[in-house]
């Protein structure tokens, strides 16, 4: 593409170029401020790592129209002929070029319009996420007027994603554009990298285009919103008899399955659920509920719970040297 402002390489000064400095430089700096500024880590840890999963996208989007071809002889008139397949993309491509006979060097440069009688520009969610449903605008344009009619077709790998429709027909009449609507839901059963496949069909011309987009798991959620709302469920039978307390039962014992899904290799309880390290706070408040539902009769599986109460244990006997990060009442919290 030609939108960059990237350069034509110049290919004379590059050979004759004098030599630079190649000694690099480096320092220790970012594994020793750390060790001295304190701060919170374990949040800039977690808040690190939501940020890096939204930055692991495996589609490629937006792809940029880059060629390069290996090293080609011109007859002796300098003429050579190279040709390179397009893929969907209508606009301005810049050719480069960079030349040499024995001392001699030279570059030149030329943009080229690229353009077919339809094309098509179709707007879709940056990532999905299974059991999605969303809108898929696809936008047909036609460059010459003796385009009457176009049949747009849509289809996924696998069947992952469904359209309500697999084609349609699109009739311009005097229009130079024309605007197509599809719903589509994702499925439950799978998750990864993911291909739509657009073909856009004329009489004498076919445009095709294949887009890739991610399918995602459902977000990792925190339980200290959900777990706020169920522990007070616990003593609804002390205030009131005007409620459903099989309802309140449910809600008990899916808590407690759900706080599994949190719990680290140490025994404690991270953030969110898909961390990989505990975190204090949140493990105590896990390890209240789980005793406070065991004291009013609820099952909370053995292991879980020996687990935590190891991970509490290791932790009250630590020695802190000092209570920069509130450290001490979290120990006192601890052994109440």
């Amino acid at each position: 593409m030609d939108l960059s402002d990237f350069k034509t390489p110049d290919i004379w000064n590059y050979f004759y170029a004098k030599t630079g400095f190649n000694l690099k430089t480096y320092d220790t700096y970012s594994q020793i401020i750390p060790k001295f500024t304190g701060g919170d880590r374990v949040r800039f840890r977690l808040a690190k790592e939501r940020a890096d999963e939204n930055r692991n996208d495996e589609a490629q989007r937006f792809k940029p129209v880059v060629f390069f071809n290996a090293p080609s002889k011109s007859d002796e008139n300098g003429y050579a002929k190279l040709n390179f397949k397009m893929p969907a993309y209508m606009g301005s491509v810049r050719v480069m070029v960079v030349a040499s006979a024995e001392n001699a060097f030279a570059s030149a440069q030329k943009n080229i319009q690229v353009r077919a009688p339809v094309v098509m520009l179709e707007s879709l969610p940056r990532s999905l996420k299974i059991g999605d449903s969303f809108t898929l605008l696809a936008q047909i344009f036609k460059t010459e007027k003796e385009v009457q009619n176009a049949i747009l077709s849509v289809k996924s790998q696998k069947g992952l994603i469904q359209f309500d429709k697999s084609s349609q027909s699109v009739v311009f009449g005097e229009s130079m554009s024309k605007d197509i609507v599809l719903e589509a839901n994702v499925s439950n059963s799978n998750i990864g990298m993911k291909t739509l496949e657009f073909e856009l069909k004329t009489k004498d011309y076919t445009y095709k285009d294949k887009v890739q987009i991610d399918i995602k798991a459902l977000n990792p959620y925190s339980y200290e919103n959900n777990m706020t709302l169920v522990l007070p469920q616990l003593y609804l039978d002390q205030f009131s008899t005007n409620f459903d307390k099989q309802k309140a039962i449910n809600n008990i014992n899916t808590a407690i399955e759900r706080i599994a899904l949190f719990q680290t290799t140490d025994g404690g309880f991270a953030y969110w659920s898909a961390g990989k390290d505990s975190n204090l706070w949140d493990s105590n408040y896990a390890g209240m509920f789980l005793i406070l539902a065991k004291q009013n009769g609820y099952y909370v599986p053995e292991g879980l719970y020996q687990r935590w109460l190891k991970y509490e244990q290791e932790f009250v006997r630590r020695d802190f040297t000092d209570d920069k990060y509130g450290l001490n009442v979290q120990r006192i919290l601890c052994i109440y």
